[in-house]
């Protein structure tokens, strides 16, 4: 009897030994990539909601130094619904795609995490306006119940080009818009990935 205790001793401290080796490393927290210390990012948590025929406008400072970069419109009437983003002061452009809004306003690139837009230098996919989306008779489109998406921006400040990205998400609805965070690189005219922090 006492050979037994010995043996259920030996067994419950070796599974005791075991656990205590194993469980630390399943409850070791996950490496994640550092942030890129070039890269300035910030939450937003702002929401632009529009209850019936009217108009909202808000706007942003990219790098918070008192002047407003970049507005954010959604435009309602009892036939149609648009949102927009626009550069402010000639400071800022906005990534577009190639598809027409209306006239010759673009659609913005929406685009999920890890999109790199183009040089502003070498490509005319740069506007000071965007769509982002439209619901009226004649055309219909844009980011509207796609949840997250990344548009990209190029922020002049002085002389210099800043690019970065604003992660919004536009209800199915289209009546609200939610501007969830922002990045851009210090680095003067360097690309940056979509939701690279």
């Amino acid at each position: 009897m006492k050979n037994n205790k010995s043996k259920k001793i030996a067994q419950y401290s070796a599974i005791a030994l075991a656990a205590a080796t194993v469980l630390p490393m399943a409850c070791k927290k996950e490496a994640t990539e550092a942030d890129d210390p070039n890269i300035v990012h910030r939450d937003l948590n702002k929401t632009i909601f529009i209850a019936s025929s009217t108009n909202v406008v808000d706007t942003i400072d990219i790098d918070l130094d008192g002047i407003f970069d970049v507005g954010f419109a959604i435009y309602s009437s009892a036939t149609s619904i648009v949102s927009i983003v626009a550069g402010l002061h000639n400071s800022t452009g906005i990534y577009c795609d190639t598809a027409t809004a209306g006239g010759s306003t673009k659609f913005v690139n929406g685009a999920n995490a890890g999109f790199t837009a183009e040089s502003i230098y070498s490509s005319s996919k740069w506007k000071n306006i965007g769509a982002i989306d439209i619901q009226n008779s004649t055309k219909t489109g844009g980011l509207s119940g796609q949840g997250d998406k990344y548009i990209s921006f190029a922020h002049r400040t002085g002389l210099k080009l800043f690019n970065g990205w604003l992660k919004l998400n536009l209800s199915t609805d289209r009546k609200t818009l939610v501007l969830k965070d922002l990045a851009y690189s210090v680095l003067p005219a360097t690309p940056i990935k979509t939701g690279a922090k």
